[in-house]
């Protein structure tokens, strides 16, 4: 399924996040991956990205945020949960601190790194931090150059939905030119999320892990054929 080989976009990717990817052992891109590069990744294009769990949607914003280090900007990562934003925020750390700089973590209501998001390149938050954080202090937006909504499809949940809409609309307000990033694997009203972001849409239903289902009983999956 990742047949999409890294040395084929040489031209395409910055050579800084090319030789990255290529010491860690990147070999290939999965589909989705290859049509985010060329519909505009790297080329401060939005993005609304639908892909499959394990197709590689957080490469891609990873991706993004690092272009956006390229260009001397910070870039934010956000996602609906505290404990997938610790996740996505060690697997940046781990990979790409060395090469790129630091990156802070910040979910809670205070925070000792909230003193550091004028200077961090990579911050990692959940919406409701982030719109604390603005409006504390609101031209720090204009440092920023992407911005990686992962869980995208939260923006239609009933209980923080609004949150979040209120939220992406306040920093397209604050920065237009701000490069949006917006992941999901099921979000439904697709054309119309793309047309408000202003975002080319990176979709694709292939699936590198088989999906199987089945009911687990005593220690046991049974699985449907």
């Amino acid at each position: 399924m990742f047949d999409y080989p890294l040395i084929g976009f040489i031209d395409v990717i910055p050579e800084k996040i090319f030789n990255t990817l290529q010491q860690q052992g990147l070999k290939s891109f999965g589909e989705g991956q290859a049509l985010a590069i060329n519909q505009g990744l790297f080329n401060n294009k939005n993005l609304l990205v639908v892909l499959p769990t394990g197709a590689g949607k957080s490469l891609i914003g990873h991706m993004a945020m690092l272009e956006s280090r390229n260009k001397y900007k910070q870039s934010i990562y956000l996602s609906p949960l505290r404990s997938l934003t610790n996740e996505q925020f060690v697997k940046f750390r781990d990979n790409y601190k060395e090469t790129f700089g630091g990156c802070i973590l910040t979910t809670g209501e205070y925070s000792k790194a909230d003193y550091l998001i004028n200077k961090a390149p990579f911050i990692f938050t959940t919406a409701e931090k982030l719109d604390v954080l603005i409006r504390k202090n609101m031209h720090f937006l204009k440092d920023v150059g992407c911005v990686v909504i992962d869980e995208l499809h939260t923006i239609n949940a009933e209980s923080r939905g609004a949150t979040l809409e209120i939220l992406i609309t306040m920093i397209k307000y604050l920065n237009p030119d701000i490069q949006i990033i917006g992941l999901s694997a099921t979000i439904g009203n697709i054309e119309q999320v793309a047309t408000w972001l202003q975002a080319n849409i990176v979709q694709n239903d292939k699936r590198p892990v088989k999906l199987k289902k089945g009911i687990y009983c005593d220690g046991v999956i049974n699985f449907y054929e």
